[in-house]
């Protein structure tokens, strides 16, 4: 819902329409890889009692760049820039997250069992 929102909310406050698009794109690519992201912080966690202090410790560094890259097309798209970098970046990442991440989190979550 946020992908298809946030795009109309971008236009409510005044965003031009290539950085509603851009917006649209960013959170596309942006959002399964956040969830990716943060399943395997979880699975890292997951056996460890006092997780609450680690997590926003392994979370937050992974997490920034595809914030910023996110944040540096929409506003290339209003500066008008090109945007292609920013976004094959995200795509990369949501790529790579997509054939790694699954493997990392079974084998993190097959550890905290054991």
């Amino acid at each position: 819902p946020l992908v298809l929102i946030g795009p109309l909310a971008g236009s409510a406050i005044g965003l031009s329409a290539t950085g509603c698009w851009m917006l649209f794109y960013g959170l596309l690519l942006g959002t399964p890889t956040l969830m990716l992201v943060g399943a395997f912080a979880a699975a890292l966690t997951v056996g460890i009692p006092r997780a609450g202090l680690l997590l926003p410790i392994l979370v937050l560094p992974l997490m920034g760049p595809i914030v910023v890259f996110a944040g540096g097309a929409v506003r290339a798209a209003v500066s008008g820039l090109p945007t292609s970098g920013p976004i094959l970046f995200l795509a990369a990442e949501l790529t790579l997250g997509l054939t790694l991440l699954p493997w990392m989190i079974s084998a993190a979550l097959r550890n905290a069992l054991e």
